[in-house]
């Protein structure tokens, strides 16, 4: 997975999209694209990283790091939105590149085993950086 980026939608300035490409090579018209509420007007930067949940647009459902775990493994579902830390996560400028951040575990939304497979798992991993935890916001 590449860049992160962030682009206002004309039809709701507020709101940001989140898909992954791997390898620079986007996942096709069946990715999976998730929401993020942007609820004020601040930078993506390390210093001032946005705290938000992510909820998937085909469902409404949040990202959530199932039963709140702080394992590394742990999978990473939709799940509906209840506010807790587990479905929250900080955006984080990555060197030019973006990471998300389970709030509750301090660790990074990661494609499992950095597949590029389709129907890939998202766990939570300790953050390092890689292309498995970046990704494109639009």
């Amino acid at each position: 997975m590449s860049l992160l980026r962030r682009a206002a939608r004309e039809s709701n300035p507020r709101l940001l999209e989140l898909f992954g490409v791997q390898r620079s090579k986007e996942l096709g018209p069946t990715r999976t694209v998730l929401q993020a509420q942007h609820t004020a007007k601040t930078h993506l930067t390390a210093r001032h990283p946005l705290r938000r949940w992510i909820m998937a647009r085909h469902s409404g459902k949040c990202v959530d790091v199932s039963s709140a775990s702080t394992e590394d493994g742990a999978a990473v579902v939709q799940w509906g939105c209840h506010g807790g830390n587990n479905q929250r996560f900080y955006v984080q400028d990555w060197g030019g590149r973006y990471r998300l951040v389970a709030k509750h575990s301090g660790k990074c939304l990661d494609v499992s085993g950095a597949s590029t497979a389709d129907g890939a798992y998202f766990i939570q991993w300790p953050c390092h950086g890689g292309d498995n935890q970046t990704f494109y916001l639009r």
